[in-house]
């Protein structure tokens, strides 16, 4: 678990430091070894160079403040694709993506993410089974609530 002054600061930090990209989920885990791990993201994709740069921007900035006392290793990379969204933001960085949502009732939705708005985002969903060559029962867009989302992550079509 990590404490809200290292959170707080690192999210200061990435803020501050890289604008363009914001933090999805940070976690301590502990076992033989602690790894600090940071999520981020930025519309588009974030690249293996940010990430690079986030990592040595933390890095110096935890061993400045001395925040962690005990050995650990940090990890610093984007969330990957088919893992499940953990913040709204998300849905901004991957417009044009195909997502497949779950929603609290038990219904999958999959397609492009067409729009984000405030309070809902918008699915097209595809016209025919690329794969099998079959109609989709369902077709057109579909607008989705995210109070009404369990989880949605991009999927490879």
């Amino acid at each position: 678990m990590l404490s809200t002054e290292i959170q707080e600061s690192i999210s200061s930090l990435v803020g501050a430091r890289f604008p363009e990209l914001f933090i999805v989920d940070m976690n301590m885990t502990r076992g033989k070894y602690a790894v600090l791990g940071i999520k981020v993201e930025k519309d588009g994709g974030v690249t293996l160079d940010e990430c690079m740069l986030v990592s040595r921007a933390v890095g110096e900035m935890l061993e400045e403040k001395d925040l962690i006392k005990s050995a650990y290793r940090l990890e610093v990379s984007s969330p990957g694709v088919g893992k499940p969204f953990k913040v709204r933001r998300q849905y901004q960085a991957n417009l044009g993506r195909h997502l497949s949502v779950q929603t609290l009732e038990g219904e999958t939705f999959k397609g492009k993410l067409l729009m984000v708005e405030e309070s809902t985002f918008t699915l097209e969903r595809p016209e025919k089974n690329k794969k099998k060559k079959e109609a989709v029962p369902e077709i057109g867009p579909v607008i989705l609530e995210f109070d009404q989302v369990q989880s949605a992550k991009v999927i490879i079509v």
